[in-house]
């Protein structure tokens, strides 16, 4: 488990939890919720893949909070004090 939460790392990470036609089309600046596939257990298998990476889990407000891809990463990254 890697404590820094490096943004291309972090994006690697995330998108590869999705079908690969859908991959190409995410960056940091998406908002993850208009990702093709994305629904509430796509949100539970990011989570688990960023956990195992990081060690950082999610809250239902976490997601509430957030809009971009780059949201995400920032509360890993604060999380991980990165």
């Amino acid at each position: 488990m890697s404590h820094l939460v490096d943004p291309e790392k972090f994006l690697q990470i995330f998108t590869g939890q999705f079908e690969e036609s859908v991959r190409k089309n995410i960056s940091l600046h998406s908002s993850f919720r208009e990702i093709k596939g994305w629904s509430s257990l796509q949100a539970l298998v990011v989570t688990v893949a960023i956990h195992e990476e990081w060690g950082v889990s999610f809250s239902d407000e976490d997601f509430r909070n957030s809009r971009l891809v780059k949201d995400l990463l920032e509360i890993t990254q604060s999380k991980t004090g990165s």
